[in-house]
């Protein structure tokens, strides 16, 4: 769907949206985190080629626009409708809507069947989940070879509680710590690959049967 079809209101708002996005942008460079740097970070462990991909936690559709700009096949699920309209204007005005399938759903469930698709990612959503363990199990169950997770390591979650201080919120964290579960998995059919980097940890996980 080209942005041709989309009423002038509609991209009217995603030129709004995309100006408040660079303001945040910036904001978050100013106290040391460069998000389009991360997501090409976690971009450069993609060394393969996924023709089906299907992504934990929209969000505002950041990483989903990074991967639907390089692949055709992109499911992002999300539980939170509103955020998730953010993050369809973000595709809107990236051009990339029409390589996104938007769906809200339970990541502690997903929807599809095993072996399913190619990649399975997420991206700085496992501290907002109630029970990381059963969403990694339904990764690894509807991925066909590799996992990606991609979260904050101690010093990002410094600089997103000092980001959120200064805007008087508060950074929701029911996890902090990835490990506490993905590198004591005793599992002969995954290999997990640790990828630190300045303001994260990636892990790589494969199936290997």
């Amino acid at each position: 769907m080209e942005n041709s079809n989309y009423s002038k209101s509609i991209l009217k708002m995603a030129e709004d949206n995309h100006k408040e996005y660079l303001k945040r942008l910036e904001f978050y460079r100013s106290i040391g985190i460069d998000n389009e740097e991360e997501r090409k970070v976690i971009g450069s462990i993609i060394d393969f080629n996924p023709q089906t991909i299907l992504e934990i936690g929209t969000g505002k559709g950041y990483l989903t626009v990074y991967l639907a700009k390089k692949y055709k096949n992109v499911v992002t699920v999300d539980i939170d409708k509103q955020t998730q309209e953010i993050a369809k204007l973000n595709a809107v005005y990236e051009k990339s809507i029409h390589n996104i399938d938007f769906m809200i759903a339970d990541a502690e469930n997903i929807p599809f069947e095993e072996k399913k698709f190619d990649l399975v990612i997420s991206a700085f959503a496992f501290h907002h989940i109630n029970d990381p363990q059963i969403v990694f199990n339904e990764m690894i169950r509807v991925s066909k070879k590799y996992v990606i997770i991609a979260e904050f390591n101690e010093r990002g979650f410094e600089l997103i509680r000092k980001a959120h201080k200064k805007e008087n919120r508060v950074h929701e964290e029911k996890h902090t710590d990835l490990s506490e579960f993905i590198e004591k998995i005793d599992n002969s059919n995954l290999k997990i690959t640790k990828h630190p980097s300045l303001n994260q940890v990636i892990y790589l996980i494969e199936r290997t049967v």
